[in-house]
């Protein structure tokens, strides 16, 4: 099986913004970027093959595509908007810049060798002229559930399990490809087998809740009001406050405390920050407030959190 080399595949990579967590990884047919990263997130890069860019968090990203001189749909640069609800296929040597202005920012870019699309075209007997043109152009497609689930089951197996060439993965990088392939040549498939991650198809009554759920994530690491978080929803605070009680049975005061602490565990399990700078970053004014709150919420300290990541 061939795999992606840094030196050869990939060139000119540069990430910039506090950096929370970074995975890089050529050992497979399908090499990938997944970045994790706080205030004044950059990435820059250019991939000997196309690549599929899918956002991961509810901030809006632009990027920025500027297509290869030999590629047939050469032109000026295209600026895209991007976020969890679509995904960005880039054709192969182009120069992507991805910038968000929001305090947390997390995206993966898969890049498929060429004998992965190769196995894949007769895996799943795909026409090969129309795989060309799907990957030879840039495309921003509309994601379906089906393939956010393997985009997130592709990143447990390779990024927290660490796996690569098992079945399982190989499966899954099979998936991804084909379907983009379908998503762009058969997207008007009955809503029951293909379900759009579209915020449009929520409850109108939960859009409300949608909006202020993605507002808490894209600013997760910064002190906002509740009157923030209402203005953002579009809802009244007293309206967010009965939508939170009704779907988590708490405040949003209390959500976002909780999705702060889960955060600060998964940082101290890195093994990369203090548990002084993870309490810096979450907010709290002083290491025993957050050792206070992370205690109540976990039953441990966090300094044990980060001791254990330690072993």
């Amino acid at each position: 099986m061939s795999t992606l080399s840094n030196q050869q595949d990939l060139s000119g990579i540069e990430v910039d913004g506090q950096a929370l967590e970074s995975h890089r990884d050529w050992s497979s047919p399908m090499g990938f970027i997944f970045e994790r990263r706080g205030a004044g997130f950059l990435a820059r890069f250019q991939a000997a093959y196309p690549v599929i860019l899918a956002p991961l968090c509810a901030s809006q990203m632009r990027i920025t595509v500027e297509v290869s001189p030999s590629t047939p749909t050469k032109g000026p640069p295209q600026i895209i908007s991007c976020d969890l609800h679509k995904f960005l296929v880039i054709p192969a040597k182009a120069r992507v810049s991805v910038t968000v202005k929001s305090t947390l920012a997390e995206f993966a870019a898969f890049i498929p060798s060429g004998e992965l699309f190769e196995s894949c075209q007769m895996d799943h007997r795909l026409d090969s002229d129309k795989v060309r043109a799907t990957f030879g152009e840039v495309r921003v497609v509309r994601r379906n559930n089906w393939l956010n689930e393997v985009i997130h089951r592709y990143l447990f197996e390779r990024v927290r399990l660490n796996r690569n060439n098992t079945d399982g993965s190989r499966f899954l990088e099979s998936e991804i490809i084909k379907e983009v392939y379908y998503q762009v040549w058969s997207p008007a498939q009955p809503a029951e087998v293909r379900v759009d991650l579209d915020e449009k198809g929520f409850q109108p009554r939960k859009t409300a809740l949608h909006k202020a759920v993605a507002f808490v994530e894209e600013n997760l690491l910064r002190d906002f009001s509740i009157a923030e978080l209402a203005k953002a929803s579009g809802a009244s605070e007293s309206t967010l406050l009965r939508l939170f009680h009704d779907e988590y049975a708490c405040s949003p005061r209390r959500y976002i405390q909780d999705r702060r602490l889960v955060e600060g565990h998964r940082l101290l399990q890195l093994g990369r920050y203090s548990v002084g700078e993870v309490g810096f970053m979450l907010g709290y004014g002083s290491s025993s407030s957050f050792a206070k709150a992370f205690r109540e919420r976990f039953g441990l300290l966090p300094s044990e959190v980060f001791e254990r990541s330690r072993d």
